[in-house]
């Protein structure tokens, strides 16, 4: 992650206060995250010609917001936008930044406006606003979603509202579509239909023909069925299927792991709305994480692996997946843990994990310590797994 220092603040008129200190600004261009500082002065607030000037009094970095509008005439307050009376603007800021970070939301910071994108591809935005010049001491923080799933962001919205209001981060929820068996279900008591006998063959028979269409829905449709039926949460139908793509199917693994060694670039510009192959990539590597986790002892998997594909080119393609942990956090963090997966099948794949993809571990782990914790969860395991990991730790 690039750093530069950053000029110096404004001083406060606190004595106390007039030592310079460095901040390290990561990656403050428009194109990247916008100012996210580590500062290690105390914090002041004061009035200087009616501005307010934020320091900072943490060692961690955090949403720095700059000047905070008031709301204009023509400015129509949504229903999911509240006030904070609370807390003053660094507090309601941190709080919100905590709350991103802890449930890995990619978040672009730009100002006191923030973008923000789930693992599962919905979009909405955060914005800092003041009511009026009169009353300083509140703050308007409007969610908006942009798209995606509707009770997918009434999760989000409610965990922004606990966070800036209570300072409370609720725990991120399994999503809906990756529950565990209705079997499992107390309301049930073990009881449940079963599935039908030679569904799940038909199901992946047509899913072998529909990975071949041109048409992107259809694609992303197949690979959504795919993620759901090999998730090892759906414990009634992820070994069967998983079985069954590594020895009879086993054109779905070759579809899945050939999307994957592809390295589609997406472009660096973290603001880029068009990110349909951006998610077509999380599919597969879901996927393959997914079959890697079920079926990871099979002989078939690791002739398979052995036999279609040349092994370190799986590991590049993974390592470049992870290299790209900035602009594609949830891609990094899928990618990090198929490399886990791999490294501990064999002695030969672990090999395969150099100095240099240590490296590119360390650093994912890094950028997720900032702002992306599932990230660093999975950098760190990978880390530990290799031997460059046991050797480091």
């Amino acid at each position: 992650m690039k750093t530069n220092y950053n000029e110096e603040h404004e001083m406060s008129s606190n004595k106390n206060d007039d030592r310079e200190t460095p901040q390290i600004m990561l990656s403050a261009t428009r194109g990247g995250h916008s100012p996210l500082v580590v500062n290690r002065k105390r914090k002041s607030i004061t009035l200087t010609n009616k501005k307010e000037v934020l320091t900072i009094s943490t060692n961690s970095v955090t949403w720095i917001t700059g000047d905070i509008p008031y709301t204009s005439c023509q400015y129509r307050r949504p229903k999911t936008a509240f006030e904070v009376s609370n807390a003053d603007i660094f507090t309601i800021a941190k709080r919100i930044f905590d709350c991103n970070t802890k449930r890995s939301i990619q978040s672009v910071y730009d100002g006191a406006v923030t973008k923000c994108k789930t693992t599962s591809y919905m979009k909405y935005t955060i914005r800092l606003l003041r009511l009026s010049k009169s009353s300083t001491d509140t703050i308007l923080v409007d969610v908006r979603r942009r798209t995606g799933c509707s009770m997918a962001f009434r999760d989000e919205y409610q965990a922004i509202f606990s966070a800036a209001v209570y300072g409370e981060i609720p725990k991120r929820q399994v999503p809906r579509s990756m529950t565990i068996s209705l079997a499992d279900e107390k309301c049930m008591k073990g009881n449940y239909i079963p599935l039908e006998e030679g569904s799940i063959e038909r199901s992946l028979k047509a899913s072998m023909i529909h990975l071949t269409s041109k048409m992107y829905d259809t694609r992303v449709l197949t690979l959504q069925d795919l993620l759901s039926t090999t998730n090892p949460s759906s414990i009634d139908t992820s070994p069967v299927t998983s079985k069954l793509i590594v020895t009879e199917y086993h054109k779905i693994f070759e579809y899945i792991v050939g999307d994957v060694v592809k390295q589609v670039e997406y472009g660096d510009d973290i603001n880029n709305n068009d990110d349909s192959e951006e998610y077509l990539r999380s599919l597969t590597l879901a996927i393959l994480g997914n079959i890697l986790s079920s079926v990871l002892d099979d002989k078939a998997l690791l002739s398979l692996l052995h036999e279609t594909y040349c092994t370190a080119s799986m590991i590049q393609s993974l390592i470049w997946y992870v290299s790209k942990a900035q602009t594609c956090p949830w891609n990094s963090c899928l990618a990090a843990k198929c490399l886990r997966l791999l490294a501990s099948t064999s002695s030969e794949m672990k090999s395969q994990i150099g100095i240099e993809e240590y490296a590119v571990l360390k650093n994912a782990e890094e950028i997720g310590k900032c702002s992306y914790k599932l990230l660093e969860s999975e950098a760190n395991a990978a880390l530990i797994v290799t031997a460059y990991g046991n050797q480091h730790n």
